[in-house]
């Protein structure tokens, strides 16, 4: 699956947010993308190759040109799979994190386990997408239906199986979409 990581500054995050629109709308186009406060575009997506003439990288360069984006970085994925569930049509915010994990086999041990509880114990995830990148960085999409609900229930996060989760992973960052645009993978 042709999916990568998109991230660029756009001095119009209303542009940016238009672009993705547009690009949602875009046949054979899936994955999720924001515009975060600090008018960073990011996206993870799947453009598939009958949405593009060029090996698929159409679509969104017309998104990123739309949005005025600038400092554009791309990270090819070399693996992906669903988190919880798949990602949803429609997803109220989105928190993106992206970190390296120096032991990938417990991280997905243990990020299945939680996966599972979360399923059970926290309605208001609607599915991610988890992305890896050369091995042992990667990129984990988690979408909601809204952000009220997201932080209510980060409260019950302490029960979880992967409560821990956090001493598998090094140099992490974390982004969030308000109104992100979703389309299953």
């Amino acid at each position: 699956m042709p999916v990568q990581y998109v991230e660029a500054r756009t001095p119009e995050p209303e542009l940016a947010r238009a672009a993705l629109t547009e690009l949602g709308n875009a046949a054979g186009v899936a994955g999720a993308a924001g515009v975060t406060d600090d008018g960073r575009l990011v996206a993870l997506l799947d453009v598939r190759p009958a949405a593009a003439q060029d090996g698929g990288h159409a679509a969104w360069d017309a998104a990123l040109e739309a949005a005025s984006a600038r400092d554009v970085q791309v990270e090819p994925a070399t693996e992906t799979s669903a988190f919880v569930a798949d990602l949803p049509v429609r997803c109220g915010f989105a928190q993106v994190l992206r970190g390296r994990v120096p032991d990938r086999p417990e991280f997905e041990r243990v990020l299945r386990a939680d996966g599972e509880w979360l399923a059970r114990e926290r309605p208001e995830i609607l599915g991610g997408l988890l992305a890896w990148h050369d091995g042992d960085r990667f990129t984990l999409v988690v979408c909601f239906t809204d952000e009220a609900a997201a932080r209510a229930g980060e409260a019950k996060n302490a029960e979880s199986p992967g409560a821990d989760i956090d001493q598998l992973m090094d140099d992490v960052t974390y982004v969030e979409l308000r109104g992100p645009w979703t389309r299953p993978v």
